[in-house]
């Protein structure tokens, strides 16, 4: 978001909208055309809402439950190292 903020970049090109943000794809849209960006989706999928909705709750689940896991893994490491020693 900085280098849009600065002015470093002018257009960005994507290929899918999932590609630059997990979620929120709208948002940041909207920040860099306020800042005289442009960003380009090259396989831009047309949903409607409900279906936009699912998927992004969707992916908030799945990057949530991978965070979950990637805790548990280290916990896991921990006492298995703190057994060791």
């Amino acid at each position: 978001m900085e280098v849009v903020e600065h002015g470093e970049v002018a257009d960005i090109v994507i290929a899918h909208k999932d590609g630059l943000v997990r979620f929120g794809f709208e948002f940041f849209e909207i920040f860099c055309t306020d800042h005289g960006r442009r960003i380009t989706v090259m396989n831009a999928e047309s949903l409607s809402p409900e279906e936009e909705m699912v998927k992004d709750f969707l992916s908030i689940i799945h990057c949530f439950s991978s965070r979950l896991y990637g805790i548990r893994r280290y916990k896991k490491a921990e006492f298995v190292a703190m057994v060791r020693s």
